[in-house]
C-alpha cells in the first residue's frame, strides 16, 4: 500500500476488498496510504475506508480530519476528499465535511474534488460552484439517510440511462461512418489499376 504504484496498490486494495469482512488489522495501513496513494487509486482506497467505517465509527471521522487540515499538504487531502464520496453508508456525514472542505475557503484543486466528491454521494451534477452546494447543503442537512439513498440510486438510474443513450448513439454513428466508409471504398476500388489490386 505504500509503494506508490497504482497497479500493486489497486492490486492489494482489491485483494482486501474481495473479503467479505475487510480484515481490521490492515485498517491502520489503508488509512496511513491515503498519504501516498496515486489518485488513480484513490477512489477504490475510499470504497475500502468505507467499509471499514461500517465496523468502526471512527474511520470516516479520520479520514475527514486528513481532508479537513489545511496544515496537511495537497495530495494526502484532495485522497481523503475524493475517499470521502465513497462513504456511501454515512452519506450526510460525509457531505458535512465536504462542505466543511468548501466553506474554509479551499485553493481550487481541493474545491473541484470537494464538489466531485459531493456529486458521487448526491447523484446531483447540477451545482456549478461552491456556493450552490453550500446552499443545497442548508437545505438537505437534516435528511433522513433513506432519502439521501434513494435520491442518490434515482440520480444514478438516470445517469446509467444517459449513459446507455450515448453508447446507443455512438453505435449509431458508428455504423454510418463504417457504411460510408465502404461506399467510398466500392466506388473507389474499380477505378484502382490492376496493378495496383
Amino acid at each position: 500500500l505504500t509503494s506508490g504504484r497504482p497497479d500493486e496498490i489497486s492490486a492489494v486494495i482489491a485483494a482486501i476488498s474481495s473479503e467479505d469482512q475487510p480484515d481490521p488489522d490492515l485498517e491502520p495501513a489503508v488509512l496511513a496510504a491515503i498519504s501516498s496513494a496515486p489518485p488513480d487509486t484513490w477512489r477504490s482506497l475510499g470504497a475500502l475506508l468505507s467499509r471499514y467505517s461500517q465496523r468502526d465509527d471512527t474511520t470516516m471521522n479520520r479520514v475527514a480530519a486528513i481532508a479537513e487540515n489545511p496544515m496537511i499538504t495537497r495530495g494526502p487531502r484532495e485522497a481523503a476528499v475524493v475517499a470521502l464520496g465513497e462513504f456511501h453508508g454515512d452519506p450526510a456525514g460525509a457531505a458535512e465535511c465536504l462542505i466543511g472542505v468548501l466553506r474554509s475557503d479551499p485553493e481550487p484543486a481541493l474545491a473541484t474534488r470537494a464538489m466531485t466528491s459531493l456529486e458521487q454521494l448526491t447523484g446531483r451534477s447540477d451545482l456549478p460552484d461552491a456556493d450552490a452546494w453550500m446552499a443545497w447543503w442548508k437545505v438537505n442537512r437534516n435528511r433522513p439517510a433513506a432519502r439521501w439513498l434513494r435520491d442518490t440510486l434515482v440520480a444514478q438510474a438516470r445517469r446509467i440511462n444517459d449513459l446507455e443513450n450515448d453508447l446507443r448513439q455512438s453505435d449509431d454513428t458508428n455504423r454510418l461512418v463504417v457504411s460510408r466508409l465502404v461506399g467510398v471504398f466500392r466506388d473507389l476500388w474499380p477505378l484502382l489499376q490492376v496493378d495496383d489490386e
